[in-house]
């Protein structure tokens, strides 16, 4: 199996995470994630449903892994592209369509800035563009970031994104950030003995499955409206290769208690 190598940082972590986390601002119409003093903001859309998606995080992670000390730029052949994530090219039909999401893609990747606001002192601020230039040229997609925000990816910590992953589409998105999550989980903790497990809790928050609060309001069973999607993307993910298998640790309340279900831990091979 092989695998992209990357920069893991707070918009690589965010970008991966389904539509449920998006805010819009009331009156701007303007989409943003916030996290501590960061915000990832996406001036595009005015719909609370906008999200980047997966085919967007996996061009994201294509051009990152092909980052290099010292530059800027990167370019890699678009047949080798559509191959990793899977979009067929076998016909004039196929190969514009695939072309068309790429395009699309790119210019969602051009619309993003990431705004920073200092918490001792609102007036103080710094907005940086995460990519400034994207393009297909000679059968090449071409991204340029910016100088800025290339010099801080540089500096995260490497992982490894197993390509399986990257041929998982946005039919199940659920599926791709979970699978994002255990994947970047287990390079960063390698060396430890945690780094095939992590909590359920901590699986759902990268999910846009409905919380708790949610399925009462609406009379639902947590069971069928939380557990049994989640073990589906777990599937979906042993299916594809990403893991081997999963279990859980312990069974304790699982069916019975919605809590005791959030602190079970999922072991993944």
């Amino acid at each position: 199996m092989d695998n992209l190598v990357v920069r893991h940082g707070f918009p690589t972590d965010t970008l991966a995470t389904p539509e449920q986390q998006v805010l819009v601002h009331p009156i701007t119409g303007v989409v943003a994630e916030n996290r501590r003093d960061l915000k990832i903001i996406y001036p595009e859309s005015k719909t609370s449903a906008y999200r980047l998606g997966v085919s967007t995080h996996k061009l994201f992670t294509k051009a990152i892994s092909e980052l290099k000390t010292g530059s800027t730029c990167v370019r890699f052949p678009i047949k080798d592209y559509c191959n990793l994530v899977g979009y067929p090219t076998r016909t004039k039909g196929q190969t514009t369509n695939a072309y068309n999401h790429i395009r699309m893609d790119l210019k969602k990747l051009h619309n993003i800035t990431i705004s920073w606001t200092n918490p001792a002192d609102s007036k103080e601020f710094k907005d940086i563009s995460m990519v400034c230039e994207v393009g297909i040229q000679s059968g090449y997609i071409e991204l340029e970031f910016s100088p800025s925000f290339a010099k801080w990816l540089l500096e995260q910590p490497i992982v490894t994104v197993c390509e399986p992953l990257m041929k998982i589409d946005g039919r199940n998105k659920n599926a791709y950030s979970i699978g994002y999550k255990i994947l970047t989980h287990r390079s960063i903790n390698s060396r430890r003995t945690n780094k095939n497990r992590l909590k359920v809790e901590t699986l759902l928050k990268v999910t846009n499955l409905p919380s708790y609060k949610q399925v009462l309001a609406d009379g639902g069973s947590w069971q069928h409206r939380i557990k049994r999607p989640f073990e589906k993307a777990l599937n979906v993910l042993k299916k594809a290769g990403v893991i081997n298998g999963w279990a859980y640790k312990q069974d304790g309340n699982q069916e019975k208690e919605y809590y005791s279900f959030l602190k079970t831990t999922v072991i993944f091979q």
